[in-house]
């Protein structure tokens, strides 16, 4: 329901831009901006859909399950105030203690394997899609020599603004995204 809402939302502003750049502006003008602001609405919408699908997987699976809350865990990264740590004994030597920390701190790291799970988000066919047609678009512009550089940079950032807004204004509403 979300994404339809800002797929009309992005067609009316689209519908909006048209309406004005009729009057105002040329058709190399008219053509950039429609590239750059369609091929940057598809970027958005595909990176907000894979980031939406990596945290619903993220609390499905529970993969950080940790006994800290995650207050703790901002304010002491590195368990240097843990309660539950022992103290240091004063006999220890400096390398026994910095050879301790040192394998605290790789089992906080997460594994080789959580790390190739989170980065295929960043690899799904969508975004690559959508990055495609974006650069496929700039360099359509390029080659047949319609580029105007700047409806062309107003055009790719307009899609993020109009959806970041949206996403406060639906938050300050309701406190919560999927209204």
């Amino acid at each position: 329901m979300l994404y339809i809402r800002l797929l009309m939302l992005l067609l009316s502003v689209a519908l909006i831009s048209w309406g004005l750049l009729l009057f105002e502006a040329n058709y190399n003008a008219t053509m950039s901006f429609f590239v750059a602001y369609f091929s940057s609405a598809i970027v958005v919408l595909a990176s907000f859909r894979n980031y939406q699908k990596m945290v619903e997987s993220r609390v499905e699976s529970a993969v950080n399950v940790d006994e800290r809350d995650l207050i703790d865990t901002l304010e002491d990264p590195y368990e240097l105030y843990s309660e539950t740590e022992s103290k240091i004994e004063d006999n220890k030597s400096i390398q026994e203690i910095i050879k301790e920390e040192k394998r605290s701190l790789k089992k906080q790291r997460g594994s080789f394997r959580e790390l190739f799970v989170n980065s295929l988000f960043a690899f799904r066919f969508s975004r690559l899609f959508a990055y495609f047609l974006l650069l496929l678009g700039f360099f359509y512009l390029l080659h047949n020599k319609v580029m105007v550089l700047g409806y062309y940079l107003v055009a790719l950032g307009l899609p993020v603004v109009v959806i970041v807004v949206y996403l406060f204004i639906i938050n300050s509403r309701n406190g919560d995204f999927e209204s």
